[in-house]
């Protein structure tokens, strides 16, 4: 991940937190509101291997708003769907240095 305005989650080992942050981040509908472009895996050999990261493009009207999309945007439909931990860094187009998100599951549904 060496591109602004970029973003990659870490190397999601459990199958089911996979599978939950690609249903959220790769639905077309999700993207296309919050402005962001996802590829559902990466190629990790010539076979066709795939390693379970998203990643993508991200875009935004002002400085900082690539990482609020996932900060705050998506936190909520996918943190409900985890059973484990998973990071996501964004590589801001302003230069900045890059964020690192951190989903966790919820242990119980949230009340705010």
């Amino acid at each position: 991940m060496s591109e602004r305005a970029s973003f990659t989650t870490e190397y999601v080992y459990c199958p089911q937190c996979f599978a939950a942050v690609r249903e959220v981040l790769c639905a077309d509908d999700v993207a296309s509101e919050h402005g962001y472009i996802a590829r559902p895996s990466v190629p990790l050999n010539r076979r066709g291997d795939e390693a379970p990261i998203v990643c993508g493009a991200v875009y935004s009207s002002f400085a900082g708003g690539e990482s609020m999309v996932f900060e705050y945007d998506l936190r909520d439909k996918i943190e409900p769907k985890l059973c484990h931990p998973v990071r996501v860094v964004v590589l801001p187009d302003s230069k900045a240095d890059p964020v690192v998100i951190l989903w966790e599951p919820l242990s119980e549904p949230r009340r705010d």
